[in-house]
C-alpha cells in the first residue's frame, strides 16, 4: 500500500503480483482460443518475470497458436533453457521442431527427454523420426525397435502411443522406398485413430487413395 495526502491508503501491486494477474488473464484468453489477447497477456507476464520458465513457455505457445512460429519457438527454447529438467516441455517442443523442419534442434531435445524418461516409447519413436529426417536410417531403426519393445512390454499401451509407433514406422518405410509397407503402417495408424491427420496426409501423398 502507498499513502496519498497523508491519510488515504491505495493498494500497490508489485511486479510479481502484476505478472501473475497478466498470466491468469492469459489463461482465460487461451481457454477461449483468443490467441491475440493471450499473446499480449502472457507476453506482459514474461516481460515482468523474464526468469519464469512457465510464463515464457505459455507466451511461446500462444505465439505459435497465433501463427508467429519463429518467435514462438524462440520463447519455447528460452523456457526449456530456464527449466532444463522438465521432460514434458522438452518433448512438446521437440514435436513442434519436427513439424517445423528443425530436425537438429528436435533431436537435441529428444535425446535429453529419453535420458530422463528411458521407458517412454513415445520419446524413442519421436527420436526415430528425427533421425529419419537426418538420413540416419540405421539409427532410426534402432530407436524404433526400442520404442516397439517398450510398448510391447506394457500391459496397457495407450492408443495414441501405438499410433505414434505406426506413424514412425510409416516414415521409415517411406525413407527406404518401401511404399507398400508405408501404406500399411499409415492405415494401421488410421485404424487406431480415424482422424489422424498425418496418416491421411501421407496416404494421399503416397497413393492418392481416398482414405
Amino acid at each position: 500500500q502507498v499513502t496519498v495526502d497523508g491519510d488515504r491508503l491505495v493498494p500497490q501491486i508489485g511486479r510479481t503480483e502484476l505478472a501473475r494477474l497478466h498470466f491468469e488473464r492469459g489463461l482465460l484468453a487461451s481457454s477461449a482460443n483468443e490467441w491475440g489477447s493471450a499473446v499480449n497477456e502472457f507476453g506482459a507476464a514474461a516481460e515482468l518475470e523474464p526468469d519464469s520458465a512457465l510464463y515464457r513457455y505459455r507466451y511461446g505457445d500462444a505465439l505459435v497458436h497465433s501463427g508467429r512460429l519463429a518467435l514462438g519457438l524462440e520463447e519455447l527454447e528460452s523456457s526449456v533453457e530456464l527449466a532444463p529438467d522438465d521432460p514434458d516441455r522438452r518433448v512438446s517442443l521437440a514435436r513442434l521442431e519436427l513439424r517445423s523442419g528443425r530436425i537438429d534442434a528436435a533431436l537435441r531435445h529428444l535425446e535429453a527427454y529419453v535420458a530422463m524418461r528411458e521407458s517412454d516409447p513415445v520419446g524413442h519413436a519421436q527420436m526415430a523420426r528425427a533421425l529419419i529426417g537426418l538420413g540416419r536410417l540405421s539409427d532410426a531403426e534402432q530407436s524404433l525397435a526400442v520404442a516397439s519393445s517398450l510398448a510391447a512390454d506394457s500391459t496397457a499401451t495407450p492408443v495414441d502411443v501405438l499410433e505414434e509407433l505406426r506413424l514412425a514406422e510409416g516414415r521409415l518405410h517411406e525413407a527406404r522406398g518401401d511404399t507398400g509397407l508405408a501404406v500399411e503402417a499409415y492405415r494401421a495408424a488410421l485404424r487406431l485413430n480415424c482422424v489422424s491427420d498425418e496418416a491421411r496426409r501421407r496416404l494421399r501423398e503416397i497413393s492418392g487413395a481416398d482414405e
